[in-house]
């Protein structure tokens, strides 16, 4: 649906145009497509009290913040009077959200109303009645007990309660690395965008290539959608998060377990201006996936549920990699090729692993001492080293953490 806008100004940005309108706030809500929330490189919605609070800037037509837009074009554009179709929201996510809500509780108020459902009953009765309406709706009991006690008898509609025009930031020819870039700079001064989420928004097109093929046993996951926090009491065989994979083939690549911090997103970011950071290949992410899957069946099979929460740790799953990628650069072997030999402990002698022993040893160190996650990669990364070199039958972890512990 086409909502029309009237351009207040612009100005241009390498090959990007940006253009600064004005909207009726009725007409936005009213052309958001139902997956305005799906973008991949936007976060989930959050908890934040004071955007809960925005019923109160609508009902006293506050202003509410410009918010940015990410269009394919503009029709019209030299007219009074022009028009943006589709479109993705770059920065004002939350805020739609909530707008939305505010629209969709006042809406089932109208229809409530027109109904003479409301006759007689108090706002917390209201919401106990039409429950299921709220829920259908996509409304919120809260709001529509605030509105009922605001109105005070009256109902207001849509046309009136969202009749402020409001202001909006519309890019055209925002290539995808500058789209990443303005929307971690907009959300800068807000809470943070986590290290996990920030791989997946700058890997994005690769998430609908992973896993293809692999089977229905193999899930992936997004942060937003089921945190790695979360996910790691409930994991289940077959589980990973995209980041987790993404990381692993980076570690494959760099021939170390790679670390996740500011510095190593900033270095991807700055790098992405003028390059596809990394050589990641589709069929190589495949070959791992096909790894990561039939490893974590294996293991599961014979240890049973300690290998669930083992193998869905990054630490655990990076230092795996990175030793598998410094096994292939040591003896000149592709990525395909050293994965492939890897097979032989990983999935076919799950006792090499020596799992059992793994927690006992790790709680050993001392936490004071040392940097717990940078140890544990370590180990992993020379325990598993051991193996594809044939230098061990199975991973001594109280000697890797031994050594992690005295250093």
């Amino acid at each position: 649906m086409n909502v029309e806008i009237k351009i207040l100004d612009q100005k241009s940005e390498d090959n990007a145009k940006c253009y600064l309108v004005k909207v009726r706030l009725k007409d936005y809500l009213e052309s958001l497509p139902e997956n305005y929330r799906d973008w991949d490189i936007q976060r989930g919605i959050v908890t934040n009290k004071y955007l809960d609070n925005i019923l109160d800037t609508v009902v006293k037509k506050k202003h509410i913040p410009p918010m940015v837009l990410v269009a394919d074009k503009i029709l019209n554009i030299n007219s009074e009077v022009s028009e943006i179709g589709d479109f993705k929201i770059l920065d004002g996510l939350q805020r739609t959200y909530r707008l939305k809500t505010i629209y969709n509780s006042n809406n089932l108020i109208n229809d409530l109303s027109n109904e003479g459902a409301l006759l007689g009953l108090s706002a917390i009765s209201v919401t106990r009645k039409f429950k299921h309406r709220i829920i259908d709706t996509n409304s919120s009991a809260t709001i529509v007990r605030k509105l009922i006690n605001i109105y005070n008898g009256e109902v207001i509609s849509n046309d009136e309660l969202f009749s402020s025009e409001q202001w909006f930031e519309v890019w055209l020819n925002l290539d995808i690395n500058e789209q990443i870039r303005k929307m971690l700079l907009l959300n800068a001064g807000h809470k943070s965008v986590s290290n996990k989420h920030q791989i997946e928004i700058i890997f994005h097109n690769y998430l609908y290539e992973v896993g293809k093929g692999i089977g229905d046993e193999f899930e992936v996951l997004k942060e937003k959608d089921n945190s790695s926090i979360t996910l790691s009491k409930s994991r289940v065989v077959g589980q990973f998060h995209f980041s987790n994979i993404i990381t692993t083939m980076l570690s494959l690549i760099s021939r170390k377990p790679i670390t996740v911090n500011a510095s190593f997103l900033s270095e991807i970011q700055e790098y992405n201006e003028y390059h596809s950071y990394y050589s990641l290949e589709f069929n190589d992410i495949q070959d791992l996936c096909k790894l990561l899957l039939d490893t974590d069946i294996s293991l599961n099979k014979f240890y049973g549920n300690i290998s669930i929460q083992w193998f869905g740790r990054e630490v655990v799953l990076n230092g795996i990699l990175g030793a598998i990628g410094k096994y292939a650069e040591d003896n000149g072997l592709s990525q395909h090729e050293a994965l492939e030999y890897s097979r032989k402990y990983l999935i076919d002698k799950p006792c090499s692993l020596n799992l059992s022993e793994f927690d006992t040893a790790r709680k050993s160190l001392s936490l004071s001492k040392v940097n717990i996650g940078q140890v544990t990669k370590k180990a992993i990364f020379n325990g598993v080293l051991s193996l594809l070199e044939n230098r061990n039958h199975s991973i001594n972890w109280s000697v890797l953490f031994g050594d992690g512990h005295n250093e």
